[in-house]
């Protein structure tokens, strides 16, 4: 269960964690350390301090690539600073397994909150740079390639039929999501055409790809002495750079890149988050915290109004508007779950 922290959302703990063979798991593979007390900063993850270690039992939703995070580590160990990347173990694994969750663990730093708001402009420029050292560096792990597969289809399809069939029973919010989609179908059709043929120019385009974060903008941890890092390597994939410059666009800053690249992940993104929040209402849902955080996340994006207005900040002009990209980089970091510490 996810509950609303007043900023993201954060995983509640999970009962059938074991935290004693949690603990015996680290010290095997990392040395002594303190047991593992819960900390709910995770979206993704169910994280724990056990100083001097951050331990991150996974739970992603979009799957689990290991070998995004061996590469994350290597990346580090080639001279990255900036990559605050999981730590391997005495093994000489990266990911370990505990009761079938994947566990990573890196070092526990002294951080200093960025969301909300998130990143300044200035800190935007930094990661900027940061994504350009990224974006020149290579790697033997075999990663995930981009292949501009639209990942939401038939989970948003599936969705939306529910809704239009009416999913009154589904839950709280079932009625509610019903007459959201009814109402704005044609926008949520218009958005995945529109999906599709931009997919199609960028096939077409056939971009160089190039070592990419994913959600960088979002996934920014800053330091009390002042430092950038950035965290959170399970969605690193061979892309192009438009990937991460895209995610810029929420906090107002402009990284350049090719408009018909960026006009791709921020429908991504959008038809991703709707194909989740749409889902999620029109299967059996309880009234909570977490439900209500989703279902405002999903006003951001319905009704078509909004679409219309472009309000989005990836959906924008060249870095979008102020207000745009302020609302957009609430939203964004919300729904993605990445504040400091969020892996």
């Amino acid at each position: 269960m996810l509950v609303d922290d007043g900023a993201v959302l954060v995983l509640l703990p999970n009962d059938t964690i074991d935290l004693v063979a949690l603990h015996k798991l680290v010290e095997a593979e990392y040395g002594c350390c303190d047991p593992p007390v819960f900390a709910p900063v995770g979206g993704d993850s169910w994280c724990f301090h056990a100083a001097p270690w951050f331990v991150s039992v996974r739970r992603d939703r979009n799957g689990h690539w290991p070998e995004a995070y061996e590469a994350a580590c290597r990346l580090a160990d080639g001279g990255l600073a900036f990559v605050l990347a999981p730590r391997r173990g005495t093994s000489g694994r990266v990911v370990h397994n505990l009761d079938g969750f994947p566990v990573l663990a890196l070092p526990l730093v002294n951080e200093r909150p960025l969301y909300p708001p998130g990143p300044s402009l200035e800190e935007c420029a930094q990661l900027a740079e940061m994504l350009g050292e990224l974006h020149a560096a290579t790697t033997e792990v075999e990663l995930p390639r981009e292949t501009f597969n639209l990942r939401w289809e038939r989970e948003l399809r599936a969705g939306t039929d529910r809704a239009l069939a009416g999913a009154a029973a589904a839950g709280p919010f079932g009625a509610a999501v019903t007459t959201l989609v009814r109402e704005n179908v044609e926008t949520i059709e218009a958005l995945t055409a529109d999906a599709a043929s931009v997919r199609n120019e960028c096939r077409a385009l056939d971009p160089a790809l190039v070592i990419t974060h994913g959600e960088a903008a979002g996934n920014l941890l800053a330091t009390t002495s002042g430092e950038l890092n950035l965290i959170d390597w399970g969605a690193l994939r061979l892309a192009p750079p438009e990937r991460d410059f895209a995610g810029l666009r929420d906090f107002g800053y402009d990284a350049g890149g090719r408009p018909i690249l960026l006009r791709f992940y921020a429908l991504d993104w959008i038809l991703s988050e709707i194909a989740e929040y749409v889902d999620e209402f029109t299967r059996p849902h309880a009234d909570s915290i977490h439900s209500a955080d989703k279902w405002r996340e999903l006003r951001r994006y319905l009704p078509s109004d909004v679409m219309r207005a472009g309000s989005r900040g990836r959906l924008s002009g060249p870095a979008g508007d102020a207000a745009s990209a302020s609302s957009s980089a609430a939203s964004c970091a919300s729904s993605s779950a990445c504040a400091c510490g969020a892996f």
